[in-house]
């Protein structure tokens, strides 16, 4: 499944690229979910218990990436900086 760009998050159903980056885990891009591939082309939100099989490193980098995603709140760009505000 790695590399597809048309797999909805179960979650807010935003297209996710499945390239796993720390443990295995995908991180949704628009809601930050911890999303982990179920099947040949779907993905399915990480359970609690697997979440806490996650080493520690891990588990923080994911946590940070998810904060930084919900803060930011959404996955599209914002609007242009080139015009000028007087």
């Amino acid at each position: 499944m790695e590399g597809h760009t048309d797999a909805p998050c179960p979650n807010c159903d935003h297209p996710v690229i499945d390239k796993p980056r720390a443990g295995g885990v995908t991180v949704c891009l628009n809601c930050g979910a911890w999303l982990v591939p179920d099947g040949d082309s779907k993905l399915r939100g990480m359970s609690r218990s697997e979440a806490e099989r996650i080493p520690g490193p891990v588990q923080s980098t994911l946590i940070k990436a998810s904060r930084l995603i919900l803060q930011r709140g959404t996955a599209s760009p914002g609007p242009a900086e080139d015009e000028k505000h007087d």
